[in-house]
Formats: C-alpha cells, structure tokens, sequence
C-alpha cells in the first residue's frame, strides 16, 4: 500500500511539473538579418519569480532583455514597425490571474544593436475612476488602442454596468503618446455635469463665526464628487462643477456638511428626484430630531459633452 502511495505521489508531481512546463510561452520572429525570441522563464513553484526573456540572436551576438512579471504570465506576442525606420518593435502583453485579470503592455524597439524600453501611457484621471482591469490591447496598422469595462463604484467584478472605455496610443519613434481617451457611457445611460451654483439661508454653525460649508454629492449609491470649503459664509457662493458619467435615473443627495479642525458636522441634505435644474429646499434636523426645511440650494443640469 505504502509503495502504491508514493508511486501515486510521484506521477502527480511529474504531471504537474509537466502542466506547468507547458504553461510557459515560447515565440519566435525570424528575420532577414536576425531572430527575435520571446521566452518565458521560471515561476513553476513562485510565479513572482517568473520572466519573460526577449532575445535578439545577431551575428552570433545574443542580445537580452528581462521583464519581472511579477506573477502576470505572458498572452502574447507580435512584432511591429509604427515608425517605419526598419527598427521593429517588439509588444508583449500580459495578464493577472486574478479576479480583475489585469493586463499590462511591454515596449520594446530593437535599435542600434540594444533593446530600447519605452513606457505606456498612464490611464488619464478621466479614466481612472472606471478602471478595474479586464484590459485588451488591439494593435493596428499605425496605433495601439487599449479598451476595457468602465465599472462604477458599486460594480461586483463580474459584472460593469459603466459602459466602456477606450485610449488610443501612436508611437513617434521617440515615445508612446496617448492621442485620444474617452468613455462610452451605456445607451440609455447617458450622464450629465451639475453645476452647483449657490446656497443661501443656511444657519451658523460656530459659536462665533459663520458656516464653512461644502457639499458632497451622492447618486444612487455611489459618492459622485465634492465641491470647495467656502469659508465663513452662511450664504456661499460656489459655481462648481461634478460631472456624473453614467446616470441610471437614482436619487440625487447633496449633503452639505460645515468643515471643522476636529470633525466635520453635517448640516443636512436636499434630495432630488430627478436631474431638473431650479433651486430645492435643505432638510436640517433640529436638536429634537425633527426635520425642518432651512434654506435652498441653487443647482444647473447640463448634458455631458
């Protein structure tokens, strides 16, 4: 029994060191004057120490070139020349295993007998709130567009509800450039910008000064922007602008808080159905728990551009 044990525990070892020698990726280019290989490397027992290799064999000269993938595991591989000088480019993308399967884009350009690295843009701040992995690169002709789920902020990772954003990047032979980046809103769900215009009439919070009032905005669920602290005014004066991306017909709350060193203590609220422009009453609860309406807030709907 025991021999039958250990000869079972011997072939799951093979077959799994057999699965995992697999899993590595091996890609070759040949070329007129060189070969370009794409290997990766290591990982089988600690994935953090996985590589993917490129090398450049040349006039029996090896020219290399390491990537710590850090636990991404190499998709693919392709060749290009954006800049048309004869000098190609080698793009590798690899993904993430895990739940958000991020995927990252590597750059290389083989010039002057080395292997030139150039960065990939960074997702612009516009982008940013909607990015939780899930990438795909499609490389054309003259451009590298990156494309993924736009997820709001109450999204499970199965499933993005924000439509979909795309970037498109051209390489000038000197760097990658983001050209264009924009979202994709889901139809029907197209959002708009609030412009909060002012508030009047609201009560003095502080022994012996005026309110410090700012306004947080909430739609539906998710917290949607903040606007600037006026100081000292019971009557601010804001004209801010809170653009809402994606607008699935929620509740609109503007809770209006007065800013202090210690705690910062809400005033109340003014909810809205229904992204209407006008001026709507604020809700402030008194010190016996009932609710009294104090005020009004001045606010402007404007489609998004």
């Amino acid at each position: 029994m025991r021999q039958y044990f250990f000869y079972l525990i011997l072939f799951v070892f093979i077959y799994c060191n057999s699965l995992h020698a697999q899993e590595n990726y091996s890609e070759s280019f040949p070329l007129s004057d060189y070969t370009i290989k794409v290997n990766e490397k290591g990982g089988e027992t600690n994935s953090l120490l996985r590589v993917a290799i490129i090398t450049v064999e040349k006039e029996n000269n090896l020219i290399e070139a390491k990537i710590h993938l850090k636990g991404d595991k190499i998709e693919n591989s392709t060749l290009k020349d954006y800049d048309n000088d004869n000098n190609p480019e080698i793009i590798i993308v690899t993904r993430s295993s895990g739940s958000g399967a991020y995927a990252n884009l590597h750059f290389y350009e083989f010039q002057n007998n080395s292997l030139v690295h150039f960065d990939f843009p960074q997702i612009s701040q516009s982008l940013k709130i909607f990015h939780a992995g899930h990438e795909s690169f499609v490389l054309s002709t003259d451009s590298i567009t990156l494309k993924f789920p736009a997820y709001l902020s109450d999204d499970a990772n199965c499933c993005p509800t924000g439509g979909s954003c795309v970037m498109g990047v051209k390489f000038t032979g000197e760097r990658l450039t983001a050209t264009s980046s924009y979202h994709i809103p889901p139809e029907g769900n197209e959002g708009f910008i609030i412009l909060i215009k002012s508030i009047v009439g609201l009560p003095s919070m502080d022994s012996f000064s005026k309110t410090d009032c700012f306004i947080e905005i909430v739609v539906g669920d998710r917290n949607v922007g903040k606007t600037k602290t006026i100081i000292n005014d019971n009557s601010p004066f804001f004209n801010e602008n809170i653009s809402v991306p994606v607008y699935k017909g929620e509740k609109i709350v503007f809770n209006i808080f007065d800013e202090d060193i210690s705690k910062n203590e809400k005033i109340g609220r003014s909810l809205i159905s229904k992204p209407i422009s006008g001026k709507y009453p604020i809700q402030i609860e008194d010190s016996n728990g009932s609710v009294i309406t104090r005020g009004e807030i001045e606010i402007e709907f404007a489609l998004n551009n």
